[in-house]
């Protein structure tokens, strides 16, 4: 008894038409394969090289830290702008990164146009000590600015106990919060 495929599982040619420069574009496939996968690579490659090489473009650059930020248009100073972070654990960040570009910001659109809120709590590392230079660098500046500073870590705030009618928790079923 010989086996015949059923139609449903079985393509026709017919319902798979390709394009003629598809099919051949499959054909060259399977039959170069490894010369296709040179070529692509080669393409690849080179389109690196010219990236690494070619450097940032003046519009997309960043200024070096000791060029002095330039100043906002004036229609910028007329809008004031609060700046709200919430920081865990991330020193390295605020040092590296985050800490400059907000000081840039403040160059930028100016001390009395901009209010900062910085919140941490709980970090492991030195984001606490970081933080606390950037306060100090705000301060120099005359930003208005609040920085807290929270000794509580979220195990110390998911094992207390609330008090009784404490806003803010949930009760479950079980009575459990």
């Amino acid at each position: 008894m010989n086996y015949q495929p059923s139609s449903r599982s079985r393509i026709s040619k017919s319902k798979l038409k390709l394009k003629p420069y598809l099919r051949h574009l499959i054909f060259l496939l399977r039959r170069y394969p490894r010369q296709f996968l040179f070529v692509i690579f080669a393409v690849l490659t080179l389109d690196a090289i010219f990236i690494s090489h070619s450097g940032p473009s003046p519009s997309n650059a960043n200024p070096s830290p000791t060029t002095p930020p330039q100043h906002a248009p004036a229609a910028a100073h007329k809008e004031r702008i609060f700046i709200a972070s919430l920081h865990w654990n991330g020193e390295a960040l605020i040092r590296a990164h985050w800490g400059p570009a907000l000081l840039d910001l403040v160059h930028y659109f100016g001390a009395d146009n901009i209010y900062i809120s910085i919140l941490e709590g709980g970090s492991f590392d030195d984001a606490k000590g970081a933080l606390r230079e950037l306060d100090l660098e705000l301060e120099g500046l005359g930003v208005g600015h609040s920085v807290v500073l929270d000794e509580k870590t979220h195990q110390d705030e998911v094992e207390r106990e609330p008090a009784e009618g404490e806003d803010g928790w949930v009760v479950t079923s079980r009575g459990r919060r």
